[in-house]
């Protein structure tokens, strides 16, 4: 940094002069006055260098505000980049999803794929609500919508598997490249990575099989697999299934929804026998923590199990291929 200070030049080069001024060359003892006028030399001195180190630290600071905000623009720019390549891919695996659908002749036409995934948002919303209060209702809504979910995914499956075997296909295998393994042991590989294919897909979320259903996982954001890999198109095979599995939750909900009044009076039935317990327990006093827990695990359990089980077990009476075979298991 240039010291305009000492260089009696430029901008500073008055203050220069005025300094000089307090300078006396002949006497060899300083007078008071002449240490009074080094004191303010050296104040003004320490002043002047703060006053350009502050400048120099201010334009610094908007220098490095100035690349900030260049990078900003330039992340914001990157991130539009990305999105617009998730809705490019995004746009992409809906094609083949939807060319899937017609070439396995599953009936599901583009607007009832919109109108399914329109209902697995709702279904995923009204089941989130639900998820975590100890509200009786929004916990039954949630738990029953939970297991009528997990078993239209077995269904699902199973429909996929008729579908696809009678157009000759099957689901991609991803072959290991190990050249040490033999053959006989790349089939159990391949076969235990398909297991673990329908175990996931029949364990999906709602919310999952929400954005699944056209082929979004939202974990990739635009970091998909090759087009026509064997992971993209298992992926769109899955999509398939998912609106299968959308519109078997579709009519078994809507059962439901008609028969109400039948698995509102059980669930009043099975809460009012355990609110009784509940009151007999609290005249009694809790002897321990242990024991409240219990309490409270077991009265949730009506919620969470015995009551979406009994509303499945109702679904089956009404619809007999709501049974899965023993391969759909």
């Amino acid at each position: 940094m240039e010291n305009h200070f000492s260089s009696r030049q430029g901008s500073f080069d008055f203050i220069d002069r005025f300094i000089d001024l307090f300078h006396h060359a002949e006497p060899q003892e300083k007078s008071p006055a002449d240490n009074k006028a080094r004191s303010l030399t050296e104040e003004f001195e320490t002043a002047l260098v703060s006053l350009e180190q502050t400048i120099a630290m201010q334009k610094h600071d908007m220098e490095q505000k100035g690349q900030a905000d260049w990078k900003r623009s330039l992340k914001a720019e990157s991130e539009e980049v990305k999105k617009a390549r998730e809705r490019e891919i995004h746009s992409k695996i809906r094609m083949d999803i939807l060319a899937t659908h017609s070439r396995l002749q599953t009936g599901i036409t583009p607007h009832e794929l919109d109108l399914l995934n329109e209902y697995l948002d709702k279904a995923a919303e009204i089941s989130l609500s639900g998820e975590q209060t100890q509200e009786v209702m929004p916990r039954c809504r949630f738990s029953i919508l939970k297991r009528i979910h997990y078993e239209s995914g077995v269904l699902a499956l199973q429909d996929m598997d008729g579908y696809m075997a009678s157009h000759g296909e099957t689901w991609p295998a991803r072959i290991p490249r190990d050249p040490t393994i033999s053959k006989q042991e790349a089939e159990q590989v391949v076969n235990r990575n398909l297991l673990s294919l329908r175990r996931n897909f029949i364990n999906y979320t709602i919310h999952q099989s929400s954005r699944l259903i056209v082929g979004i996982i939202e974990a990739w954001k635009s970091d998909y697999p090759e087009v026509d890999s064997p992971l993209w198109k298992s992926v769109v095979l899955e999509a398939v299934a998912t609106a299968l599995r959308a519109k078997l939750m579709h009519t078994f909900t809507s059962r439901l929804r008609h028969d109400r009044a039948y698995i509102e009076n059980k669930a009043k039935e099975l809460i009012g026998a355990k609110l009784s317990e509940l009151n007999r327990t609290l005249q009694g006093g809790l002897t321990s923590l242990n024991d409240a827990h219990r309490v409270v695990s077991s009265s949730l359990k009506i919620l969470d199990e015995i009551i979406p089980s009994l509303a499945w077990k109702h679904l089956q009476e009404v619809f007999p291929e709501a049974k899965p075979t023993e391969k759909g298991h």
